[in-house]
């Protein structure tokens, strides 16, 4: 199925409603989820697992939505972000305390799932690439048959993710070398903004034409 962006909550976020092999798999959980559940169920859409690029807030507080609509939905994310989500969560919540109250006391009676996996035990077709820098658990969702990539926070159209929540700069440029080593015809599909292409990036984004 062609990949269907939806972009919710006050941050904007892009989720992705895609094709992974046999499976329909959610890419990113942003909350309030709702809109998005609405739009699956009225084309009758069952997603089989949630694939998180990173375990930032405006990534997964909308778990739980997603989870009470479809019980029995998968959930992944690396084993490199699972301390954030760790005791319901408490690490992620005091970040967002620190800087957007108003967002954490919105979320803050939502329940985390427990029973989130690895992606050592994913076996969709994703290539899952190791992109660290925006978390230290940052992973790129790549397709070769499709000649798509799933970026998260990592690259956006024009520019990158902030790396003072987590993250690494320095990492932040070596995982941006990796994703120029992608075809460039390849498509980007960022956690916020709009598509482009590895090709467009490498040519027009500052932090990948160093």
């Amino acid at each position: 199925m062609k990949p269907v962006s939806i972009a919710l909550g006050p941050y904007m976020t892009n989720s992705y409603i895609i094709q992974d092999g046999d499976c329909i798999a959610i890419v990113d959980a942003p909350y309030p989820a709702d809109r998005l559940i609405e739009a699956m169920k009225a084309e009758g859409i069952v997603p089989d697992e949630v694939l998180l690029t990173h375990a930032h807030h405006d990534h997964v507080f909308g778990l739980e939505m997603i989870r009470k609509a479809f019980p029995d939905i998968r959930i992944y994310v690396s084993a490199d972000d699972m301390p954030y989500l760790d005791d319901n969560g408490k690490l992620l919540r005091k970040m967002v305390m620190s800087f957007d109250p108003s967002f954490g006391r919105e979320t803050e009676s939502i329940t985390i799932p427990s029973d989130i996996l690895g992606y050592s035990s994913y076996s969709g077709s994703f290539t899952v690439m190791a992109t660290p820098g925006h978390t230290a658990g940052s992973v790129s969702l790549y397709s070769e048959a499709e000649g798509l990539v799933l970026t998260g926070d990592t690259l956006f159209q024009g520019g990158v993710g902030r790396t003072d929540l987590g993250g690494d700069y320095s990492e932040l440029m070596r995982s941006l070398e990796k994703l120029a080593g992608l075809p460039d015809s390849t498509i980007v599909l960022p956690g916020h903004g709009g598509l482009s292409t590895i090709g467009t990036e490498k040519k027009a984004n500052p932090y990948m034409m160093r």
